[in-house]
């Protein structure tokens, strides 16, 4: 899941919950891999952090992107 968009003010609340920078040129956030059952739990978080009007979003919301094991190892 990628927190694209995200306000720099933030940085520090998506550092704590696990988030890394991931390109600078993009001004990405990463998050590590998260298993389906935690998903919508995340967004509900990343909804109340880094998306809502005070945190000064640049974007609606985060990326998703699904990775199998043929799709990490190709």
């Amino acid at each position: 899941m990628r927190a694209r968009g995200a306000d720099f003010g933030v940085k520090d609340l998506l550092r704590e919950r696990g988030y890394r920078w991931a390109d600078g040129e993009k001004k990405v956030w990463w998050w590590r891999e998260i298993e389906d059952e935690r998903l919508v739990e995340e967004q509900f978080w990343l909804d109340g952090h880094v998306y809502a009007m005070d945190a000064r979003p640049k974007a609606i919301g985060p990326d998703l992107e699904r990775v199998t094991p043929r799709t990490r190892f190709l």
